[in-house]
């Protein structure tokens, strides 16, 4: 059979292409209208543009279910090669799914990621677009805690991006979100190694992206936090605070929530008196926050109040430590005193 696409419209083509990267699976039309964002008004012209497909002899039909020739499907993969702009459609379809706040994993998710596989695995060439629809689907994995997979995607959607601009920024959010993947499986060494190249990525571009670096710098704070490396999880948490300060759009980060985990870092390291001090600052900047949270804001005046009493702990046997030197010392003389006096 010779399978010649030279003679189809531009969108009868792209209907083609989309098929033979789809799994190779009969779908019913209501189906089809929903992948390829078919309207109201469009349902018979597409319906037409189908079933002449099938009289072609590139898809097959089995009454009201259609699919596409499996020697089509290998001729096309062989042949002309689909690549991401030329099956836009599907692409745009599945990026807006996976955009979608949350969805039900057995009954929504589930039915997009068998199609996605196939269609990431099987088109060809690199754009941003195929970049993305790759990420989206490794942010879902993430939430659905499937994290060897969402690794395998997020590397992909890296792949690609570099292809076509290895110090782009959003390469660095790639690296982000695989920097989190890697934490999330217990390998801390590639979890710091990737969060170093998101924000290598993003301090090269000379302020340019200066908004993206507190996100960055605090993920790697927590990371190092995780691994009880105190004095690098300050350092990051400092840097954070410092771009947080400077963030021109919206902020995404608590100011408050910064200086909190901040002190928690200090007592850790027993700089009690930076521990006081910056959990006092995460009071104060919560309450000119506005906050809606009340059990947020309990939780910080609870360690304010077992922070600032550990540092005037502390200051208390400072200022009172030689005199309870000397307490000490008087009370062993008068100790063995006693007991030479009973053993006479």
């Amino acid at each position: 059979m010779i399978i010649d696409l030279t003679n189809l419209n531009n969108w009868e083509r792209e209907i083609v292409y989309s098929f033979s990267v789809l799994p190779l699976n009969y779908y019913a039309l209501p189906e089809l209208f929903e992948i390829f964002q078919i309207d109201k008004t469009e349902c018979a012209a597409f319906f037409d543009t189908i079933h002449d497909l099938s009289s072609k002899e590139l898809l097959i039909r089995q009454k009201d279910l259609y699919s596409i020739r499996e020697v089509v499907r290998e001729t096309v993969l062989e042949t002309y090669c689909p690549e991401p702009e030329q099956i836009a459609t599907i692409i745009d379809y599945f990026s807006k799914r996976l955009e979608a706040n949350q969805l039900d994993y057995q009954e929504e998710f589930l039915p997009i990621y068998n199609k996605l596989k196939s269609v990431i695995q099987k088109v060809s060439g690199n754009t941003f677009h195929l970049a993305q629809l790759s990420y989206l689907l490794s942010t879902n994995l993430i939430k659905y805690q499937q994290y060897e997979d969402a690794l395998l995607y997020n590397q992909r959607a890296i792949q690609i991006s570099e292809a076509i601009d290895s110090k782009h920024p959003i390469v660095a959010l790639f690296y982000r979100d695989k920097a989190y993947i890697y934490k999330k499986l217990g390998d801390t060494v590639n979890a710091i190694f990737y969060s170093l190249k998101d924000i290598e990525i993003l301090e090269k571009h000379a302020g340019k992206y200066d908004d993206l670096l507190p996100d960055s710098y605090f993920a790697l704070s927590k990371t190092y936090e995780g691994i009880q490396n105190y004095e690098k999880a300050v350092e990051y948490n400092l840097k954070a605070i410092n771009f947080e300060k400077k963030r021109k759009r919206k902020k995404s980060l608590s100011i408050s929530g910064l200086y909190h985990n901040l002190a928690y870092c200090y007592v850790k390291q027993n700089k009690l008196k930076d521990a006081s001090l910056f959990i006092n600052k995460a009071v104060e900047t919560f309450e000119s926050e506005n906050h809606a949270s009340n059990k947020d804001y309990k939780l910080l005046l609870r360690d304010q109040k077992r922070f600032n009493s550990l540092f005037e702990f502390e200051q208390f046997i400072l200022k009172y430590k030689r005199l309870m030197l000397v307490a000490a010392g008087l009370f062993l003389v008068i100790l063995i005193w006693a007991i030479i006096n009973l053993l006479r």
